[in-house]
């Protein structure tokens, strides 16, 4: 690496770009491509280095682009580098090229060289450059912007709140610079915002920069932190209320709260948006929420904090989280929701570890996690049985974060939910939906006392998902099979030291786990949408060990049923020549082998002898010309677990069928082309 930082220097320093110094940038760029690391100063140097050569005027377009896109690459992981600690850059040169593009009446001739740069990859660097602009440039930079803001026309106040966005400083500025704390420049902020009231472009800056202030000054003890976060009673609810906006739920005969027409003076400050799939606006909507909650908001008698104002908004819109209340609010309200309960999960985490190094008293607690989880459970259950597909994805992956946050609230409504679903006493499509829920919350089930004794019997309820009828819901099945092979071992620990007529070890009974299955799905059934189970106090260790042993019982039933379930699913399977790439077919026979894997490693060595018996019997017998990709699948997956035992068992039978089909049917005897096989020559092939 030094090498190579050497002759970019030498290339740099006699102004050799092309081919030189992108010749040198592509190198280092595919050492940092194997996983090779910078250290902390080579990393400071260069990324210096790229930001003045992306800026540097004169060069050609598509070599300034080669070096910003190094630049980002540099300042990609935000824990490579420490902003202010270790690295400042200057914000005015980057300004300038873009003040071109937006202010171009600043300009007395038309600037050729930078009307040839892309804004886009201009604007992109200010993302990435942002993080290191210096604190203490606020007054340079307020000075700088303001003076341009005007509502006539309109387009100058937008290009400001644009800039402000892209170049404002949000990292705490030094504890010996009172004036730059953020309430001293935040009242200027909202009332610029309440001048252009009702603009959806104006909202999502404003969030957008609030919540990444909430976010840099979370761990900086100098700058002052309540119930609001670092802001007062009267800005919280002016967010709020712009909040409410942006997720533009229908009122009355009002499609949506905001006037188009005043979005049309916007101009060019089009020019700086960013991309929204990478920033929507929900995401922004919940760091603002999260980075502002601290042990202080349930301290709060009137009920004006973050966590007061945050329940009522949920409460408000519950009612448009139903499956029937669909509309163009679904996407953004699902994704409000898997926003919020990941960035919680983050801060959680983060503080846990200790990699967010903050005062105590701002520090997430276990009061906090409870209140925040019962007041997103309620639309997240409702939500994982939508109508839209993109919002059942983000529910499932919430419910995932609530139950790893509070398993003993989350587990207890997910089961009551589900067990019926199974069961087939509900709409099907709530059965898909139910499966996919058990495979995301698999990991966590598996590990939470009490709940992990319910793992075999919905096992044993999701066998008839596997059906060729229903291939979505068979990769769903299957998905969830594999999920739970990959947290837990599958042995019968009832094996009694006593034996059969046949000398083996005798299995014990499943009754005891019946019986207390039984026992918890009536108890679903009775106590309501409320539930709460604490399995902790309920159930001692010696109680939850003989209902596990019990009901490790049914594995082996479990897995001779499985196996029949897939291989009459394979048997019904059209002919591969015949299915489309991407098709469910093919997705089905891709996720077999997924599936299989984990299943056949989890097994004890009883176990794998009954699947090696069953999947030998099978291979034996019948041949399904149409599925034997994915017999080799299942097969190979087969062989990897114990080779010795697996070839011993097979190879014998498959060598002599073959045999037989060459010496007696006269496989393979004439010459055909690559693609056409002769119904004579099926068996060869399968087995082959």
């Amino acid at each position: 690496m030094d090498e190579m930082i050497k002759h970019l220097y030498i290339a740099v320093s006699s102004g050799d770009f092309v081919p030189g110094a992108v010749h040198w940038t592509k190198e280092i760029r595919g050492w940092l491509s194997l996983k090779f690391d910078l250290s902390r100063q080579q990393r400071i140097s260069l990324t210096k280095l790229y930001y003045e050569l992306a800026l540097a005027p004169g060069l050609e377009y598509t070599v300034a682009e080669r070096f910003a896109s190094m630049f980002m690459v540099l300042t990609k992981r935000r824990h490579y580098l420490k902003p202010i600690d270790d690295l400042v850059l200057d914000w005015r040169p980057l300004y300038q090229e873009i003040k071109v593009f937006v202010l171009p009446g600043e300009f007395a001739t038309p600037n050729t060289f930078s009307s040839k740069r892309s804004i886009r990859t201009l604007t992109k660097i200010c993302t990435f450059a942002q993080l290191f602009f210096d604190p203490q440039e606020i007054p340079a930079i307020l000075d700088e912007l303001l003076p341009f803001f005007s509502m006539s026309p309109s387009e100058s106040a937008y290009v400001v709140l644009g800039l402000l966005n892209l170049f404002f400083p949000t990292h705490a500025p030094p504890p010996n610079q009172p004036k730059l704390q953020p309430q001293n420049y935040l009242p200027t902020f909202f009332h610029l915002w309440s001048i252009i009231n009702r603009s959806t472009l104006t909202d999502q800056r404003f969030l957008d920069m609030f919540s990444r202030l909430s976010r840099d000054c979370l761990t900086v003890e100098h700058v002052p932190f309540g119930e609001h976060g670092i802001y007062t009673a009267e800005q919280t609810s002016m967010i709020f209320t712009s909040i409410l906006r942006l997720l533009e739920i229908p009122v009355g005969q009002a499609s949506s709260p905001y006037n188009l027409n005043i979005d049309l003076g916007a101009g060019l400050s089009l020019l700086l948006e960013r991309d929204p799939r990478k920033h929507p606006a929900s995401r922004s909507i919940a760091r603002w929420i999260i980075m502002s909650l601290s042990p202080a908001c349930l301290k709060v008698k009137d009920g004006r904090s973050i966590l007061h104002q945050l329940e009522g908004l949920i409460q408000g819109i519950e009612t448009f989280f139903h499956p029937s209340n669909t509309g163009t609010w679904t996407k953004t309200l699902s994704q409000l929701v898997y926003y919020l309960a990941d960035f919680f999960v983050m801060r959680w985490n983060r503080e846990e570890s200790g990699e967010y190094k903050m005062p105590a008293e701002r520090k997430l607690t276990p009061e906090l996690k409870k209140r925040f989880v019962l007041c997103l459970r309620e639309v997240v259950f409702m939500n994982i049985y939508s109508k839209s597909g993109t919002a059942v994805n983000y529910a499932l992956s919430t419910l995932q974060c609530l139950a790893f946050l509070e398993p003993n609230l989350i587990l207890p409504g997910a089961l009551q939910r589900i067990y019926p679903a199974m069961q087939g006493l509900v709409e099907v499509h709530r059965t898909t939906s139910s499966i996919r829920a058990l495979q995301m919350l698999s990991r966590i089930i598996a590990r939470t006392k009490g709940f992990r004794c319910h793992l075999t019997t919905l096992l044993g309820l999701a066998l008839p998902g596997i059906d060729a009828n229903d291939l979505d819901k068979t990769m769903n099945s299957l998905s969830f099979v594999q999920a739970v092979c990959y947290n837990i071992p599958l042995h019968d620990l009832t094996k009694s030291a006593q034996t059969d007529s046949d000398g083996e070890p005798m299995s014990g009974s499943t009754a005891t786990a019946v019986e207390w299955i039984t026992q918890q799905v009536d108890r679903f059934e009775q106590e309501g949408s409320v539930i709460e189970l604490d399995y902790e106090n309920e159930l001692s260790d010696e109680d939850e060990e003989i209902i596990l042993r019990s009901s490790t019982a049914g594995f082996a039933e479990f897995l001779i049923a499985f196996l029949g379930r897939v291989f009459t699913l394979l048997q019904n399977l059209p002919d591969a020549s015949r299915v489309k790439s991407g098709s469910p077919e093919e997705n089905v026979v891709n996720t077999l082998p997924a599936a299989f894997a984990p299943l056949l490693a989890a097994l004890s060595p009883e176990l794998y002898d009954i699947a090696l018996q069953q999947i030998a019997k099978f291979v034996t017998n019948h041949v399904v010309h149409q599925a034997r990709d994915a017999m080799a699948f299942i097969c190979n997956t087969l062989v990897k677990v114990n080779p010795k035992k697996a070839l011993n068992r097979l190879l014998p039978d498959l060598i002599s069928s073959i045999r037989t089909e060459i010496d007696e049917n006269g496989a393979g005897s004439s010459r055909t082309s690559g693609s056409e096989i002769l119904p004579r020559e099926h068996d060869v092939k399968s087995r082959q």
